[in-house]
């Protein structure tokens, strides 16, 4: 964002919490990192403006309370209001506000019974925060994106697998799917919501209750079979580079995972570049050198992971959110 701005060209006012941003180690061009913001940002379709309020564990409920002093949101609209009534001629220093939150309020209810009684948990909660935004900016078009997948984060789990992974907590399974259908029919007060969910998450039955479950998609290097080390890696080694035997070459941001559904599984490092070695090997180069806390011999298996927390997309999944994004712009700017 830039003061003055006069709202001729569009600039976005994001606010959310750590999955605007975290995990994603390969910022773009103008060093911005987070899906939405790379994709906002870009030049494709023209640069919006862009000011990222993503904010680490917050939850939207926290956001909705500007009293002077509260812990949140308080000293951020303090500054918008000053740029606005001192800076700006009255104007917001922005013309739309991207929502990307509500993920950690879903996680903070206690569990329903069912998910039909979470989704009007949910459907509640997403309206307050909703109405809130447009009663404190009004006539600021709003957009929201659909809330991203959560699973259980624990040793011995295969993710590689759809079946093995469960939603966490309740409100993650089949509730969070219908509300993502719900949040797709635009309710009020929204102008928009965006679709964020193609290449970050997969469904299955719910073990449960009927219907799908979302839970974390499967990389194409994973679909297509995986790999195998073509060189054995040593606990306590630091490396910088993983060479492989694979079908195809796996996508660069996502992270390394050794071994899945074994003693000796780990997910370590994000992958910045793959050379095709032309004798049906890959030399992928790390962001950064990696430790392994175990010894993975030659020829073990090797797969690739789109989130090291199960929470947090890595930066394979920030870039298919940007391109989705991308392809969105040109309707936000008619809104």
């Amino acid at each position: 964002m830039l003061v003055p701005h006069d709202g001729a060209t569009p600039s976005v006012l994001l606010i959310g919490d750590s999955i605007t941003a975290q995990n994603d180690i390969l910022p773009d061009a103008r060093m911005l990192v987070g899906g939405i913001a790379k994709g906002l940002g870009s030049p494709v379709n023209g640069s919006f403006g862009l000011g990222n309020l993503g904010h680490h564990g917050a939850a939207m409920e926290d956001f909705m309370d500007v009293s002077t002093g509260s812990c949140r949101f308080s000293q951020r609209f303090a500054l918008l209001k000053h740029v606005k009534d001192n800076l700006n001629g009255g104007r917001w220093p922005f013309t739309h506000i991207w929502s990307q939150g509500l993920r950690n309020d879903f996680s903070g209810f206690a569990s329903p019974t069912t998910p039909d009684e979470a989704l009007v948990l949910m459907k509640q909660r997403a309206l307050a925060w909703w109405t809130f935004l447009a009663q404190t900016f009004p006539g600021i078009p709003i957009i929201q994106s659909t809330v991203s997948t959560r699973v259980t984060n624990a040793p011995g789990i295969n993710y590689t697998l759809l079946e093995s992974q469960e939603p966490r907590p309740f409100t993650a399974g089949v509730a969070l799917e219908l509300w993502n259908d719900w949040l797709m029919t635009t309710p009020a007060p929204l102008a928009m919501a965006v679709d964020l969910r193609k290449g970050q998450r997969e469904l299955r039955a719910d073990t449960q209750f009927p219907g799908q479950a979302p839970v974390w998609a499967q990389l194409e290097f994973v679909k297509s079979g995986g790999g195998r080390l073509s060189t054995p890696l040593m606990a306590g080694t630091a490396t910088a580079t993983i060479k492989i035997f694979a079908g195809i070459g796996p996508a660069v941001g996502s992270a390394c995972y050794f071994e899945p559904g074994t003693a000796s599984a780990e997910i370590k490092g994000t992958i910045s570049r793959v050379s095709n070695n032309g004798d049906g090997s890959f030399t992928c180069g790390l962001a950064a050198p990696i430790t392994l806390s175990f010894s993975h011999n030659e020829g073990a298996a090797f797969a690739t992971a789109p989130s090291t927390d199960w929470t947090h997309p890595e930066s394979v999944v920030h870039e298919i959110w940007a391109e989705t994004v991308r392809s969105v712009k040109s309707r936000i700017s008619f809104l």
